[in-house]
């Protein structure tokens, strides 16, 4: 699992959300989180917290937290899956401890340089 957050904030600027959203209308809500990266067939839960959003703003207000999605649609064509998710779709268990393992190492390096 793939933890996955979207700011209420940053879906405004989506195009029908804020209907969606005022109208509390489920359906279209997951059709925007879906085609946003969230797995909306998995437990999403809407949290009020301070967060950074997308466009790095701190921001108080609500966001959708949850888990990203897997698929191949999402992985290879949205061209916006996350490292943890793209080694997480791998079905190689071994392949996917050794690029987590290499990604760790990695991101420690960048650290100290």
């Amino acid at each position: 699992m793939t933890d996955f957050n979207l700011s209420v904030s940053d879906l405004l600027l989506v195009e029908g959300f804020a209907v969606a959203f005022a109208k509390n209308n489920i359906p279209a809500l997951h059709d925007i989180l879906y085609r946003s990266g969230l797995d909306v067939k998995k437990e999403i839960e809407l949290v009020k917290c301070q967060h950074r959003n997308l466009r790095n703003f701190v921001v108080t207000g609500e966001r959708y937290e949850g888990s990203e999605r897997l698929d191949a649609e999402w992985i290879n064509n949205s061209g916006a899956a996350s490292l943890e998710a793209r080694i997480e779709s791998i079905e190689d268990s071994n392949m996917r401890q050794t690029l987590r393992v290499m990604s760790v190492s990695r991101q420690q390096e960048c650290v100290f340089d």
